[in-house]
């Protein structure tokens, strides 16, 4: 967020990290960036219109907290930083949610038009694509034709970085990138999407099922460092839906589109 901010790519930009150490530094360089600001910029383009600079908005926290929530989605970029699986299978939680599911709900609860970029693939998180999902009912022969009701998010697959240039040290020198675009749905304010399941009612009857839901809550003991016991709860959680019947219909992916950014 601070680059974007920086670079006038935004009016404002915000950014939210779970490691306090990473937040301080991000403080840090934020600091830093609007001393510069005002020292070196400001004798080089003294005109306020050339020197604009977007505002910078940080928070330490967990992204699935609801008390960010609003601060999250009420935006119409987000970025997320989830490359090499660190959202989802190597992600060390207890229980069967990953980061990645919360991702996947917070997109969803974005505002149409809006667009998420990923370094991971969250597309088995978000379930089928609307593309996929009207593909999926033509087969199973349901009800409606297609409808913008069938899913709330298209997808799109890039290689950042083709010519093969190595970007970190600690990467491969291609790496991918995902694109989802939250679709506008007539005049619905929540996402829905509708069920390809051609046994179950739902999707018989094409109603519309709203795309997020909040899970139930947790309660968990916690040692701290000074030894005593100390009990967290932790609830409001959001992650993507699923119909009554539960029946999961795979992400095939191959309606997402492809194409490259080269730097």
């Amino acid at each position: 967020p601070i680059q974007a901010a920086y670079t006038g790519l935004v009016k404002e930009a915000r950014g939210i990290e779970l490691v306090h150490d990473r937040h301080l530094v991000a403080e840090q360089m934020q600091q830093c960036l609007f001393e510069q600001r005002l020292g070196i910029f400001n004798r080089t383009w003294p005109q306020p219109a050339i020197n604009a600079v977007g505002r910078v908005r940080l928070r330490h926290g967990k992204l699935e907290d609801p008390a960010h929530r609003s601060f999250l989605v009420e935006v119409d970029l987000a970025i997320v930083n989830n490359a090499h699986g660190v959202f989802a299978e190597r992600a060390e939680m207890k229980g069967n949610f990953k980061p990645d599911h919360y991702v996947a709900g917070l997109f969803a609860a974005m505002k149409p038009g809006s667009v998420m970029f990923t370094f991971y693939a969250i597309d088995r998180k978000l379930g089928l694509s609307r593309s996929e999902a009207n593909d999926m009912r033509r087969k199973q022969k349901l009800n409606g034709g297609d409808s913008e009701c069938a899913s709330f998010y298209e997808s799109e697959e890039f290689d950042l970085n083709k010519v093969g240039e190595q970007m970190v040290d600690w990467g491969a020198s291609i790496q991918k990138v995902y694109k989802y675009t939250r679709l506008k749905q007539g005049d619905r304010k929540e996402a829905v999407f509708l069920c390809c399941n051609p046994k179950c009612n739902n999707a018989k009857n094409c109603v519309p099922i709203k795309a997020t839901r909040e899970l139930e809550p947790t309660v968990e003991k916690k040692k701290l460092p000074d030894g005593t016991v100390t009990t967290i709860r932790e609830e409001g959680k959001m992650v993507v839906n699923e119909c009554e019947c539960r029946v999961v219909m795979p992400t095939s992916q191959r309606s997402r589109r492809s194409g490259k950014f080269e730097i």
